[in-house]
């Protein structure tokens, strides 16, 4: 099986590409000069259909959207110093919007594709934490170890997603149950 994994975002999005349980490529996709919004999720569509007409895919896995609660951590000191001017309700919303574009996508050219939580993804890898940078760090250093890679945050990301696809302990293709 092969599969392209894509943790999405409409500025920079990280990808990964599976042979069964070996890992091919991954790179960045950088759309953020695009222009608005719509003209960066275009950009993403127009790259997924490239990818796939250039290389073998079975399946695309997606992350899924979830929405970052940070009430409670905005009064700690920890994010007063590492303050990031992030507007959640806005990001939240262009990612939804992102994720049903290429769901919907997926679906009309009959794509096969799932959207995994990201705690889903995380637990495959065995990554734990409860604050972004946590999250991140050890997406980091689990690829580190298991491939020796020093690589973009996003492209961690997306290679933890698509190995908790091919890499689960008693490897499966799960993804007959997706909407076509």
């Amino acid at each position: 099986m092969k599969i392209l994994a894509i943790d999405q975002s409409s500025n920079i999005s990280g990808w990964s590409y599976f042979h069964e349980k070996e890992l091919i490529k991954y790179d960045l996709l950088d759309v953020s000069k695009c222009g608005k919004t719509i003209n960066r999720i275009s950009m993403i569509i127009k790259w997924i259909d490239w990818f796939i007409k250039n290389h073998e895919v079975d399946l695309i896995i997606f992350e899924d959207v979830g929405f970052q609660n940070e009430s409670k951590y905005k009064q700690t000191q920890e994010y007063q110093e590492n303050h990031e001017d992030r507007d959640n309700v806005a990001t939240f919303q262009t990612l939804s919007k992102l994720l049903g574009v290429l769901e919907y996508h997926c679906t009309i050219n009959n794509i096969q594709y799932q959207i995994k939580k990201p705690s889903a993804w995380r637990s495959s890898c065995g990554i734990k934490g409860t604050k972004r940078h946590e999250v991140k760090k050890n997406a980091l250093d689990f690829v580190k170890k298991k491939w020796n890679l020093d690589i973009e945050e996003d492209i961690a990301e997306a290679i933890c997603i698509g190995w908790s696809e091919v890499g689960a302990k008693n490897f499966k293709h799960t993804w007959g149950t997706f909407s076509k």
